[in-house]
């Protein structure tokens, strides 16, 4: 979990990339091979229409469940396929920090992960808060954004959650009590 912008994509394509090499040493990769990161669990468990709505063209909560069913359907038969030769699963995405926010979306996450799971262990990646804000608005310019900095900033500092990382903390610890948590800054 973690803020984007703390170099989480190149994390992924590093383990997307070498998929086949960590599941002979008992590490599964934990999302299908066409994605590049556990977006769909996000997706799974959050019920509030986002961008990836949009992307997607999800019209409506069946139409995002339906879809992100046969990715959770994927892991399940990663699991069950592989069955003794799997010691860890890794998920990644950034947007475990951005999207998911509420203590249901939590629970639900957390009673999915120990139904499948002895343990979980937990690492956080974080930004210092004003250089996540700078790195967001140059992405943004690049996105072919006109705002100015000062626009951009009234903007993003509405989102309050974004940028309370001890909130962040607090959810994640809330919902997996018993997890081994790793905080890297």
């Amino acid at each position: 979990i973690g803020s984007e912008k703390t170099g989480s994509s190149g994390i992924q394509n590093l383990l997307s990339s070498n998929r086949a090499a960590l599941l002979e040493a008992g590490f599964l990769v934990g999302w299908p091979p066409e994605m590049g990161n556990a977006r769909y669990l996000v997706s799974h468990f959050v019920h509030r229409p986002d961008d990836a709505w949009v992307t997607k063209r999800w019209g409506n909560l069946q139409d995002k469940k339906d879809a992100t069913s046969k990715s959770v359907a994927w892991l399940d038969d990663q699991l069950d396929q592989n069955a003794g030769a799997i010691e860890q699963v890794v998920l990644s995405s950034e947007h475990f920090h951005s999207r998911m926010k509420t203590d249901d979306e939590f629970e639900r996450f957390a009673s999915f992960l120990a139904k499948r799971f002895d343990g979980v262990d937990l690492c956080c990646y974080l930004r210092p808060q004003g250089d996540l804000r700078g790195s967001l608005y140059s992405t943004t310019l690049r996105g072919g954004s006109v705002l100015s900095y000062e626009e951009f900033c009234d903007r993003v500092s509405r989102d309050r959650d974004y940028f309370d990382y001890w909130a962040l903390l607090t959810r994640w610890r809330s919902a997996f009590p018993d997890a081994r948590f790793t905080v890297y800054a």
